[in-house]
């Protein structure tokens, strides 16, 4: 029993932190590939249509893309592989953005939780 216990003593304790922005923004930047989005644009390069054909379950998410390419149909015109590019380099700064705000919310809701 005596060595039962000494054993317990011996063992680390390990501390739970909440995980770093880095993670979030990781998480989220693999569930935000997986919205899958259909867009209409005009013969000028307007978007017409955005509609979301697979969610996350995440409005923030499943709105990026349409908010994105309506950003970038405006700068780019309708080149398919420019609007993908100005899409894709919009994704970081967005993520970023979002995992902060999060953070925020989540810590103004739990105000004395532990990191």
């Amino acid at each position: 029993m005596i060595y039962f216990l000494a054993m317990l003593q011996a063992v680390p304790a390990v501390a739970v932190t909440a995980p770093t922005e880095q993670d979030d923004i990781v998480v989220l930047g693999r569930r935000l590939q997986q919205v899958e989005v259909h867009m209409n644009l005009s013969r000028r390069g307007e978007l017409l249509r955005c509609q979301v054909s697979k969610s996350v379950g995440d409005p923030a998410l499943d709105r990026f893309w349409c908010d994105a390419g309506q950003a970038c149909a405006q700068e780019i015109g309708r080149r398919r592989s420019a609007m993908q590019a100005c899409m894709e380099g919009r994704k970081e700064e967005f993520l970023k953005m979002l995992a902060a705000s999060r953070a925020a919310h989540s810590e103004e809701a739990h105000p004395n939780a532990q990191n």
